[in-house]
C-alpha cells in the first residue's frame, strides 16, 4: 500500500504556506471575510488553538517529504486527545492531510506559474480524465484562459472536495494552436457548474495576498465589530508565538504598505511614512520627506487612537534612528516598522517605559558627532535585551 498519497517531492514553498496559516477555532474562522479564510487554519469540532496548531504543523511536514501514515496517526491522536485513536479519527486525519496538502501544493504551483506568466501567459485546465472525475470537472477539461482571467478565481484546482484536476502552462503560440481564439468566444461548456458556496470548500489563489483595504470597504460598518472580535481572539502563529487574530490580520496591511513604500523609494529615492489606526487598519495619513527624513507630523503625539506606522529608508539599512524610536515612545504607538530595500525592523516601546529623554540625548549626540551609529545600535540592542523595548529584524526578499 502506498502510504504517501502524493509521492511528495520536498516543496518548501508549500510547507511555508501551511505554517504561515494561523490556527484559530472554527467559530472565529466562520466570522472571517472570505478573503482571509485561505490564510487561516481550522478543523471542524476542534476548539483548542493548541491542538489546531499541532495539526497544522503536522500537515506542514507532508510537503517536506513526511511519511503519510505517521503524519495521519499523529493528527488522529491530536484529534482524539489520547494515544488510542480510533478508525474514525484516522479517516478524518486522512481528509485533513489530503485537502490541506493539495491546497498547499496548489498555492506553491500558483506562485510559480504567476512568476513565469510573461513566458506562459495562458493556462489550460486538465481534469484527471481517469473515469472517476465528476461531470462538472470533466466539462472544464482542456479549457484555456489567460492566467489573469477571473475563471481562475473560482476554478483553480482544487476548487471542490476531492478535486484532482491540475493546470498546464502554455505560451501564446501553444494556446493559439489549441484553438484559444475560437474557444474565447464560447467558453461555457455543457455541464460547467460554479463552485457551491454552501459546500464549505473554497480555494481562491487571489486571496493568498488579500488587499485588506478592499476587504474593510466591503464590510463597511461591520468592520469595527469584526476587528473587535479579532483583537480578543488568541491565536498561535506558525513560528509558535502567541498573539491575537488581529495581529495576524494586520500583517496584510503591513505587507501592502511595504510594497507601496518600496515602490516609492525606487521611484523617488526619498523617505515616506504611512500611519494607520492600529485598531481598525484605516489609513490616518501618508507623509513624504527627503533623503534624510520626514518632517514631524505630530500624529503620534496628538492621536486619540492607537497608531502603527511603516517608514521607508532610501538606503540599505533600515536600523531605526533616534527619531524613529521617538515615535514609538508616544503612548499612542503600537509599533513602528522601518524598512529599506533589504530589511525591516520593528520597534515597540511598552507603555510606561520612560525612554524618550534618553533617546533625545542620543539624537543630539549623533547630530553633533559625539556618538557613532555603532554605539547607538549597541545601546538599542542592549535595551531590547533587558526588556525595555522590542527590536526585531527580518530580511526582505
Amino acid at each position: 500500500m502506498n502510504t504517501n498519497q502524493f509521492n511528495i517531492v520536498p516543496n518548501k514553498v508549500a510547507s511555508d504556506y501551511i505554517r504561515g496559516r494561523v490556527a484559530m477555532s472554527p467559530g472565529v474562522f466562520g466570522r472571517l471575510p472570505d478573503d482571509l479564510r485561505g490564510l487561516a487554519f481550522t478543523a471542524a469540532g476542534i476548539e483548542s488553538v493548541h491542538t489546531l496548531a499541532q495539526i497544522r504543523d503536522a500537515v506542514a511536514r507532508l510537503p517536506e517529504g513526511g511519511d503519510w501514515r505517521k503524519l495521519r496517526n499523529e493528527i488522529a491522536q491530536a484529534i482524539a486527545g489520547e494515544d488510542d485513536a480510533g478508525r474514525g479519527h484516522r479517516a478524518r486525519a486522512d481528509l485533513i492531510l489530503r485537502v490541506n496538502g493539495r491546497k498547499a501544493t496548489a498555492a506553491a504551483r500558483h506562485a510559480d506559474f504567476v512568476s513565469t506568466a510573461d513566458i506562459f501567459p495562458y493556462w489550460e485546465y486538465l481534469c484527471s480524465n481517469d473515469g472517476r472525475e465528476r461531470d462538472s470537472h470533466r466539462a472544464l477539461h482542456k479549457l484555456i484562459f489567460r492566467y489573469d482571467d477571473p475563471f481562475w478565481e473560482t476554478h483553480t484546482p482544487p476548487w471542490d472536495w476531492g478535486c484532482r484536476c491540475t493546470i498546464a502552462q502554455l505560451t501564446t503560440e501553444m494556446a493559439e494552436d489549441r484553438g484559444y481564439a475560437v474557444q474565447a468566444r464560447d467558453r461555457v461548456k455543457e455541464g460547467w457548474v460554479p463552485p457551491d458556496p454552501e459546500s464549505g470548500f473554497s480555494f481562491n489563489p487571489k486571496n493568498l495576498a488579500p488587499d485588506l483595504d478592499n476587504v474593510r470597504d466591503t464590510y463597511a460598518e461591520d468592520w469595527d465589530v469584526l476587528t473587535e472580535t479579532l483583537r480578543g481572539t488568541p491565536v498561535t502563529f506558525g513560528d509558535g508565538t502567541l498573539g491575537t487574530a488581529w495581529d495576524w490580520a494586520y500583517r496584510f496591511y503591513r505587507d501592502q504598505d511595504l510594497k507601496v513604500l518600496q515602490e516609492h523609494v525606487r521611484a523617488n529615492g526619498t523617505e515616506m511614512v504611512i500611519v494607520r489606526n492600529a485598531d481598525t487598519g484605516e489609513i490616518i495619513g501618508k507623509f513624504y520627506g527627503d533623503k534624510t527624513g520626514v518632517k514631524d507630523n505630530n500624529i503620534h503625539r496628538d492621536s486619540k487612537v492607537p497608531v502603527r506606522s511603516e517608514h521607508v529608508h532610501p538606503g540599505l539599512s533600515a536600523f531605526p534612528s533616534p527619531h524613529d524610536v521617538m515615535m514609538a515612545c508616544y503612548p499612542s504607538s503600537r509599533g513602528e516598522g522601518i524598512v529599506s530595500k533589504i530589511e525591516r525592523y520593528t520597534v515597540i516601546v511598552p507603555e510606561g517605559t520612560s525612554l524618550r529623554r534618553k533617546v533625545e540625548e542620543w539624537g543630539d549626540a549623533l547630530d553633533q558627532g559625539k556618538a557613532t551609529a555603532g554605539e547607538w545600535q549597541r545601546w538599542m540592542w542592549n535595551q531590547a535585551k533587558i526588556g525595555r523595548l522590542t527590536l526585531k529584524r527580518e530580511g526582505l526578499k
